[in-house]
């Protein structure tokens, strides 16, 4: 038999053992492989929360108390921000005089301003507003945390009634953010830390963790600000990788965003494909080079194209059922092209792939992070992004399901991008969360469950 004939044979035996889309690629579009990102995932913009004021109505405050109701005590809680006379034993309702809606109306505008650039000042406010009072305090420690939560998720949304979804959730997004960096800045976290030390304060600190939680992690570990996607594209334009730990497949806004270099560090445990998208096995497969990603904006059109992978060894990781894997560690990479106006996803494309513009790279390495993963000089050519709940569990004890990371170790000019947060928060961050966690203090973690 001549060598023509056996390769014949071999080529042929390769196309039906591994089949022809292997050996060529396929090509698939981001909706069906990130579908959970592109559907329903919010990049929302920062919001000045002042500008509440311009929608207040004349019944605004009735409509307010209106809604606090459902829960023990959320209606005098309420009530009590409206009443002129602070520091009174009891709670009160506002008094009926002519002058009621002015007054409301001028304690709403106060309440925004202060939500807006004046966190200390609320919380004076919450103070001598019986917003703590005794016997809230008591019924709060005898009912579940996540009634709580939930008493004052209601609580915030009632006092942004009257917006469409969106604009409310960015009002709330808005608040949940300087909330954290009111509470873990160097320089408040001092009047922050008296709140959990103080027990009769601590119907305020429940407040401040409900938000900070449900709107960065319960509900929020999903989304983006607009500010930190900005502040992002502005390290990637001066020639910064973005290394994203514990990142998943969460590339669609960055991508949105015009951020192409990418390395993602993550394990991609079994246990949580709910925080993954739906294709986030198709990724990182073993095989596929040449298979293609298509995004198609309003603006733009990008693909991606897999140009390799590779395996190293098996690494243990413990899940939250309490069983152990072993994990391949592999590393696949994506290259990032502008495709133009001349790619269609349904035809062969074959001479347009070729005249495409490389925009960049991205790496999915399937590991754990290390210690110096987190370790940047002056002269590193990548900046760090975290999730929220991801940036909680970094140097958590393990008790609290931490990573073991030393974030000692980490520069103190270092700028750690938050997907969350409008600002980069530093390791001092990390030192004032720690000092939290051992207060006198029992409520919900500002993360979720680690693995």
């Amino acid at each position: 038999m001549n060598q023509r004939l056996l390769s014949s044979l071999f080529f042929v035996c390769i196309v039906f053992g591994l089949g022809i889309k292997n050996i060529f690629g396929e090509t698939k579009e981001a909706s069906e492989i990130l579908g959970k990102w592109v559907h329903w995932q919010y990049a929302y913009k920062d919001r000045d929360i002042r500008t509440m004021g311009k929608s207040l109505v004349p019944n605004h405050g009735q409509l307010f108390y209106q809604l606090c109701t459902g829960f023990e005590f959320l209606n005098d809680q309420a009530k009590n921000l409206f009443d002129r006379s602070p520091n009174v034993s009891k709670t009160l309702a506002p008094k009926k005089h002519t002058s009621q809606k002015i007054t409301e109306h001028t304690t709403f505008n106060k309440l925004y301003g202060y939500l807006d650039n004046n966190i200390q000042g609320f919380l004076e406010y919450l103070k001598t507003h019986n917003f703590a009072a005794e016997n809230i305090n008591n019924h709060e420690q005898e009912v579940s945390i996540f009634s709580t939560i939930d008493k004052y998720k209601l609580f915030m949304r009632s006092l942004y009634h009257g917006q469409e979804e969106t604009a409310q959730n960015e009002y709330l997004f808005a608040t949940a953010n300087r909330f954290f960096e009111f509470c873990f800045d160097e320089k408040s976290f001092n009047y922050f830390h008296e709140l959990l030390e103080n027990q009769a304060y601590h119907p305020i600190a429940r407040f401040l963790y409900s938000v900070m939680w449900f709107h960065l992690v319960g509900e929020g570990w999903k989304d983006w600000h607009q500010n930190c996607l900005d502040a992002l594209k502005k390290e990637h334009d001066q020639k910064k990788r973005i290394t994203y730990i514990a990142g998943g497949n969460d590339i669609y806004q960055l991508i949105k965003n015009g951020i192409y270099n990418i390395d993602i560090i993550d394990p991609m445990l079994p246990s949580q494909p709910d925080y993954y998208a739906e294709g986030w096995l198709w990724l990182i497969k073993s095989h596929g080079l040449g298979d293609v990603l298509t995004f198609n904006f309003d603006n733009k059109s990008i693909i991606m194209k897999r140009a390799g992978y590779k395996e190293f060894e098996l690494f243990d990781a413990a899940l939250s059922t309490g069983d152990t894997v072993k994990i391949r560690h592999s590393k696949t990479t994506w290259n990032v092209y502008d495709a133009g106006d001349s790619f269609d996803s349904t035809k062969d494309n074959t001479d347009t792939k070729k005249n495409m513009k490389k925009l960049g790279t991205i790496t999915i390495d399937r590991r754990f992070a290390k210690q110096a993963d987190f370790v940047l000089t002056k002269k590193s050519h990548n900046v760090l992004l975290l999730s929220f709940n991801e940036m909680y569990f970094v140097d958590a004890p393990e008790s609290f399901g931490g990573w073991g990371i030393d974030t000692s170790v980490v520069k103190p000019e270092t700028k750690i991008f938050v997907k969350q947060l409008r600002k980069p928060i530093t390791k001092s961050t990390w030192a004032q969360l720690r000092k939290a966690d051992v207060a006198p203090f029992s409520f919900i973690l500002l993360g979720s469950c680690a693995t």
